[in-house]
């Protein structure tokens, strides 16, 4: 009986502690790429396909955590999963990212993909809430102007958004000719 358990605990030992080599999970993220690339210049991939390339970044994250990889590999699977529109997973990723590697140029980026993932999700105050985070956190980075205009545009439909554009436009053509107006009359 003694046999048998140190046996049993040999083995949960051995498969435990059996993960893959860096570069091993290297090669895997490089075909698994390679096959998401190769699917898109023919069609849509299949999800089987990209779903794929997510488990092998979240398994580079898990088993490379120190890796300064990881966390963009993790942003990565968080695009892919938003890409599936399995928004949730996406915000999942996206939230590691912030919370395990605060230090990492991934976690803002994380944070406003954040914002952004809720607002295709039509959870607008909570967009709003991830956005406002990252103006507070990050006011210089060159995300700050897309994340002020997405509040702005939070919960507009496509056709309000194109009026919206339209009309600035308009304002901005119409702001240009009066100059230039005031800049050639015979009075100057």
């Amino acid at each position: 009986m003694k046999s048998l358990a140190a046996c049993f605990f040999v083995l949960l030992i051995a498969l435990v502690g059996c993960k893959p080599s860096k570069e091993e999970s290297l090669k895997k993220i490089a075909v698994a790429e390679d096959t998401v690339n190769a699917n898109f210049k023919n069609s849509v991939p299949e999800e089987k396909v990209v779903l794929n390339a997510i488990k092998a970044y979240e398994d580079f994250a898990k088993y490379y955590p120190e890796d300064s990889m990881a966390p963009h590999y993790l942003i990565k699977g968080g695009d892919y999963y938003r890409f599936l529109k399995q928004y949730d997973k996406a915000l999942n990723l996206y939230e590691k990212v912030e919370k395990e590697f605060p230090e990492s140029l991934a976690a803002i980026y994380g944070l406003f993909l954040q914002g952004y993932t809720l607002d295709e999700m039509g959870q607008f105050d909570k967009a709003k809430v991830k956005y406002e985070t990252f103006l507070r956190k990050y006011p210089q980075h060159e995300l700050a102007e897309a994340a002020r205009q997405s509040i702005l545009k939070l919960g507009l439909s496509p056709e309000e958004i194109l009026k919206q554009i339209k009309a600035k436009e308009l304002a901005d053509s119409l702001s240009a000719s009066g100059d230039s107006m005031i800049k050639t009359s015979p009075e100057n």
